[in-house]
């Protein structure tokens, strides 16, 4: 049950999500070290800034975890960021989209982005309008009119949403002590 908080600020774009893996039948805890996000800067130097972070499945049945095989995805020879991006979609479809629509399984990558002054907020999912699980994965990405802007994806975000709120939008008006000097999750 994967929490994803993002956050985009006229200071940067953050992306909070947790390590923890469950099974989804039995709410046991399987893993508490996996890496559901991965930060990737794009050419040419000082080009786009993406953050990915996902939820749904968590690995792949080899035991690979999604993580890992985004991270091996992206990796290789440098790509500009639309190029990327649909390599992920043609990846996705090709690896996942039978396995996941065969086990009615949902995977949701989000993806915010930092171009110049421009940001984007979108990703990849594997769902339809009334929730079933599609055949083929959609890659939707919106450029945000405002940089500040908040938003939560998972099981709990409407609790989140509704208990915390208020906490989120007062967090955009924070600005970083040392914006240069943030995690590495952070960009």
């Amino acid at each position: 049950m994967t929490l994803i908080l993002a956050m985009s600020k006229p200071e940067g774009i953050y992306l909070s999500v947790d390590y923890r893996i469950t099974n989804v039948h039995t709410r046991e805890c399987l893993d508490d070290e996996r890496v559901k996000h991965l930060t990737v800067h794009y050419p040419p130097e000082n080009g786009p800034k993406a953050l990915f972070a996902h939820t749904g499945v968590a690995e792949l049945p080899d035991g690979t975890s999604i993580g890992d095989w985004l991270r091996e995805t992206i990796r290789g020879e440098t790509e500009v960021i639309d190029v990327s991006m649909q390599h992920v979609k043609k990846r996705l479809n090709r690896d996942l989209s039978c396995y996941l629509h065969r086990h009615r399984a949902s995977l949701i990558i989000i993806a915010l982005v930092i171009e110049g002054n421009k940001r984007f907020l979108g990703g990849f999912h594997n769902f339809l309008p009334d929730l079933s699980i599609a055949k083929e994965f959609t890659c939707e990405m919106t450029e945000l009119s405002e940089p500040g802007c908040w938003w939560a994806y998972g099981s709990v975000q409407k609790r989140v949403a509704d208990d915390h709120g208020d906490k989120l939008t007062a967090a955009l008006d924070v600005r970083p002590r040392r914006p240069q000097g943030c995690v590495p999750s952070a960009v």
